[in-house]
């Protein structure tokens, strides 16, 4: 949905319940009638003095200022209009519509969709990149990262130490030793076995 060169950049959550949703609508439109009047007084009481007046243009680029002003207040206020007439229709639907026109309201018509204010708490808003069901999505899974990210460290540190070549060469020793059958007689030297020649490759 489109508000003059804007476009409406804010969603209030679907799930808040219905109180929480005229919450929003009173908090956003309370904003914008406090800001719109500062708008239209600004622009009231707007003059050259505020540009040099040796600029080219200064007298064009305070009238386009005042414009800017008195527009913007006049689509918030509309908007927050609108959201009254909703809210007394008495319906879900229609306390969903009023959030939606008045977190635009503020966040489209005033910030220029630079912030969104759907949150029930302080700081109430947050940048239009960032959504109310991010804020709200984002601590649980925060949570389950940390809690994935903390179980695979202490597995790492349980895993048991990788055997060094050593403790594989004993390892391989009593292993052919038992399948030899036993000890040759005394004064017998053994020949060298594919075995011991791989335990002594290893160990060069």
């Amino acid at each position: 949905m489109s508000l003059g060169n804007n476009t409406f950049t804010c969603t209030a959550p679907t799930w808040f319940t219905d109180s929480e949703l005229e919450a929003v609508v009173g908090r956003n439109c309370a904003k914008v009638r406090t800001t719109a009047k500062q708008f239209e007084e600004a622009a009231a009481d707007f003059s050259l003095a505020f540009i040099e007046t040796s600029v080219a243009g200064a007298e064009q680029a305070a009238a386009a200022q005042r414009q800017a002003w008195l527009q913007q207040a006049a689509e918030s206020s509309h908007l927050c209009d609108l959201a009254v007439q909703q809210l007394g229709l008495g319906t879900r639907e229609g306390r969903q519509e009023a959030a939606h026109l008045a977190v635009n309201a503020w966040g489209s018509a005033i910030m220029g969709g630079q912030e969104c204010c759907t949150m029930l708490d302080p700081p109430y808003c947050v940048a239009s990149t960032v959504t109310g069901s991010a804020v709200l999505l984002a601590t649980p899974f925060g949570v389950l990262v940390l809690l994935f990210l903390g179980s695979l460290v202490s597995k790492l540190l349980s895993r048991p130490k990788t055997k060094s070549c050593s403790d594989f060469k004993d390892q391989l020793s009593t292993v052919i030793a038992s399948k030899a059958g036993g000890e040759k007689p005394k004064g017998e030297k053994a020949a060298p076995s594919a075995a011991g020649t791989l335990l002594s490759g290893i160990a060069s």
